[in-house]
C-alpha cells in the first residue's frame, strides 16, 4: 500500500511536466507558423531588398551616360567621348556585383520584372556597342591629329557620323525604354506593398528622368 502511494505521488510531477511541456511547445509552434499574408510581405521584402542596389545603380548610371551623350552631340569636344565610354563601362560593370540576371520576383510582379530585365539587357548590350564606338572615334581623331592626312579625315568623319546615329538611338530608344520600364515596374510594386509592413523608402526616391 506504501509502496501504491509513493508511485502515485512520485508519477504527479511527471505528469505535471509533461502537460506544461505539451502546452509550451504548442505554443511556440503557433507563434511560429507564418501566414499567406506574412509570407507574402516576407517574399516581396527580401526581393526589394535584392533588387535595391543594381536598380538604383542602373538607373544613376543611365542618366550619367545620357548626359554624356547629350553633351557630346551638342559641343562635339573629344573629352566627352572618353566619358561616354566611362560611363558605359560603369553601368556594364553593375551586374558583377547586383547580379540584376539573377533575382527572380515574387508572384504577380513576374511580369513587371521581366521588363526590367529585358530592357537592362538590352542596355547592356547597347552600352557595350556605345563604348566601342567612342573610343574608336575618340581613337580615330587622335590619330588624324597626328597624321592630317584626308585618308584618316574620312576615317574620323564617317565614324563620327556612325556614332553619333547610334548614340541617338540608344538615348532615345534603349535608355528611354529602361526608364520606362522600370518606372511601370515601381507602380506595381507600390501597389503591391500598399496595406503591407513592407517598406523601401529607396522606391519612392527613385530619380527617373523622362523619356
Amino acid at each position: 500500500m506504501r509502496e501504491a502511494v509513493g508511485l502515485k505521488g512520485w508519477l504527479k510531477p511527471l505528469v505535471l511536466i509533461v502537460a506544461v511541456a505539451a502546452v509550451s511547445g504548442s505554443g511556440a509552434a503557433a507563434a511560429g507558423r507564418v501566414g499567406p499574408s506574412d509570407a507574402r510581405s516576407v517574399g516581396l521584402q527580401r526581393y526589394l531588398a535584392s533588387m535595391s542596389w543594381p536598380v538604383r545603380a542602373s538607373v544613376l548610371r543611365a542618366g550619367s551616360t545620357r548626359g554624356a551623350i547629350d553633351d557630346w552631340l551638342t559641343i562635339g569636344d573629344p573629352p566627352f567621348l572618353g566619358q561616354i565610354a566611362g560611363r558605359c563601362g560603369s553601368f556594364l560593370a553593375i551586374e558583377a556585383r547586383g547580379h540584376l540576371l539573377e533575382i527572380r520576383a515574387p508572384g504577380g510582379l513576374e511580369a513587371h520584372h521581366d521588363r526590367v530585365v529585358g530592357a537592362y539587357t538590352l542596355a547592356r548590350r547597347g552600352c557595350a556597342a556605345v563604348r566601342a564606338s567612342a573610343l574608336a572615334v575618340r581613337s580615330l581623331g587622335e590619330r588624324l591629329a597626328v597624321t592630317g592626312s584626308a585618308a584618316d579625315k574620312r576615317a574620323w568623319l564617317g565614324a563620327e557620323a556612325a556614332a553619333r546615329t547610334r548614340f541617338q538611338q540608344f538615348e532615345r530608344l534603349t535608355l528611354a525604354s529602361f526608364t520606362e520600364a522600370v518606372r511601370g515596374w515601381r507602380v506595381a510594386v507600390l501597389r503591391a506593398s500598399a496595406g503591407s509592413s513592407v517598406r523601401s523608402a529607396w522606391l519612392s526616391e527613385l530619380a527617373l528622368e523622362d523619356g
